[in-house]
């Protein structure tokens, strides 16, 4: 099932769909700029690159884990106000239609199904201990997810028609309840600082990706949706 699952968002993300491959490379070309060009690539990326290269990673995870900054017990709180934050956001871009709104939250929802699935692989897949012992170092549910939010909750943000203090009090809600998320699996343990860091850069790169490929303006990709009574069609093209 995840082999199928890979493929179809392998052919997906690489063009293929009913309109014309030069659109779909061009559109997925832009959307992979963006991505890595975009601060909340590489800040994290920087980070942990140097947290690995100057073997400060241990001693920075040993200060989270021995001083408790932020309450561990509350962490689905942190990742589910982010996560609600991203769709509210998007549903009150006023330029919006109703299908284009509904458009907007599955290509949300399946940003957030992709990160899960990219941090599963990365955690199979990468054999790294935990400080806690465990072998699931890198790939972290608790910042994959919330940092992916925080991004595609930053491009919503960026269309609605509200003041600069709005929005900077928007994303600063969002990116505070991703940083916390990440934190608390630093402090129990389950992940080293540095290895959150990456986690953080997959996830931005997730929500921006996603974002920027089927719902920046002018771009060809698109998702058709049609409701009725009796039936809903859902179309990807890109």
């Amino acid at each position: 099932m995840r082999f199928i699952i890979f493929i179809s968002v392998l052919l997906l993300l690489t063009g293929c769909g009913s309109r014309a491959l030069q659109s779909a490379y061009s559109a997925t070309k832009k959307a992979s700029y963006n991505t890595i060009v975009d601060y909340g690539t590489l800040i994290p990326a920087v980070g942990a690159t140097l947290l690995y290269a100057t073997n400060s990673d241990a001693r920075l995870t040993k200060y989270f884990m021995e001083n408790e900054f932020i309450e561990i017990d509350y962490d689905d709180l942190y990742r589910t106000i982010n996560g609600y934050e991203t769709y509210l956001t998007g549903l009150f871009i006023e330029d919006d239609t109703y299908l284009v709104k509904v458009e907007r939250a599955v290509v949300e929802f399946t940003a957030f199904k992709v990160g899960v699935f990219i941090g599963d692989t990365l955690n199979h897949n990468i054999d790294k201990t935990s400080p806690n012992g465990a072998n699931y170092a890198i790939g972290s549910q608790h910042a994959i997810g919330p940092f992916s939010g925080a991004a595609m909750t930053r491009r919503n943000v960026q269309q609605l028609h509200i003041s600069p203090l709005s929005r900077y009090a928007l994303n600063t809600l969002s990116y505070s309840m991703a940083i916390a998320s990440a934190i608390t699996r630093v402090e129990d343990g389950g992940h080293t600082a540095a290895d959150q860091l990456v986690s953080a850069t997959v996830g931005n790169m997730v929500g921006i990706f996603f974002n920027d490929l089927f719902l920046l303006k002018g771009s060809p990709a698109t998702l058709m949706t049609s409701i009725t009574t009796d039936s809903a069609y859902l179309d990807l093209t890109i």
